[in-house]
């Protein structure tokens, strides 16, 4: 099954990290995409910093199209990962 991280570009040329946590939260809040923050989401373990949670497609395309709308100059890109 393929699952999705979405990445933001940081000012950092070339650079690209996971989203924050912070957003990740308020747009499945937002969105309606579980009761809990991560609900619909599969965790896997970062050893260096927090867990990466990995999406659906869908739910990845929507909390992208969630936060372009608030932020139109920000970029994002939705990184495959297959579990």
């Amino acid at each position: 099954m393929m699952l999705y991280v979405i990445l933001e570009k940081t000012p950092v040329p070339g650079r690209w990290e996971k989203m924050a946590t912070y957003r990740l939260q308020y747009a499945e809040r937002d969105l309606h995409l579980g009761r809990h923050y991560g609900d619909r989401a599969t965790k896997l373990k970062d050893t260096l910093r927090n867990d990466v949670l990995l999406y659906s497609w869908d739910d990845a395309q929507r909390i992208v199209a969630y936060w372009q709308e608030r932020r139109d100059w920000a970029q994002y890109h939705v990184l495959g990962h297959v579990s």
